[in-house]
């Protein structure tokens, strides 16, 4: 058997062959149990206010999981990577942060609808209002409270009063907290 492969090294789950001028790196992806731990540890970290390393696991997590074999452990990592990403915000690169917690955000409305997850749903609603509450004080004020406040009308077709009371109240604080802004900067314009 004649190989086109001048060099072949295996190990950690990676396989890299180069030969003829071209060099390929497979990357194996994990099973959904080892994803899930890898989610697992994450949390972990997040919860121990390690948002770094917290980052990098979620990182790797959805480095290894697609959106359309596995969008449940997916959207759960891009929605907690958007979390590990926002903490840190106030102290180190704080537009940039928000700004990737958006995104990540954003990306679990892929898999996270009102009609499939409507609890989901509207959790990470809850979390992009206040990413967009927090945006609106670096830039784009009126632009982003504007967000924020549909973040949160998104968030209460699900957060209703008579079901989940405790959410429902979170929400409406933070829509009042936009709502004020967004009035302070149109008085200040008029």
């Amino acid at each position: 058997m004649v190989s086109i492969w001048d060099i072949n090294i295996d190990g950690n789950d990676n396989t890299v062959l180069a030969g003829s001028g071209i060099i390929a790196n497979i990357t194996r992806r994990h099973d959904v149990g080892k994803v899930s731990d890898m989610i697992s540890t994450a949390d972990k970290l997040l919860e121990n206010k390690d948002y770094v390393n917290a980052i990098r696991g979620y990182e790797a997590a959805i480095e290894n999981i697609s959106s359309q074999k596995n969008p449940l452990e997916y959207a759960e990592a891009k929605n907690s990577i958007g979390i590990a990403f926002s903490e840190p915000a106030g102290a180190v690169n704080k537009e940039s942060n928000i700004t990737k917690a958006i995104i990540a955000y954003e990306d679990a409305f892929k898999i996270y609808t009102v009609k499939s997850y409507p609890t989901d749903y509207a959790r990470v609603q809850g979390n992009l209002a206040t990413a967009y509450l927090e945006l609106s004080e670096i830039r784009d004020k009126e632009k982003n409270l504007t967000k924020a406040i549909q973040a949160c009308q998104d968030c209460l077709k699900v957060f209703t009063l008579s079901e989940y009371a405790s959410e429902y109240a979170q929400v409406q604080n933070l829509l009042g907290v936009a709502y004020n802004d967004l009035s302070q900067i149109r008085k200040n314009t008029h």
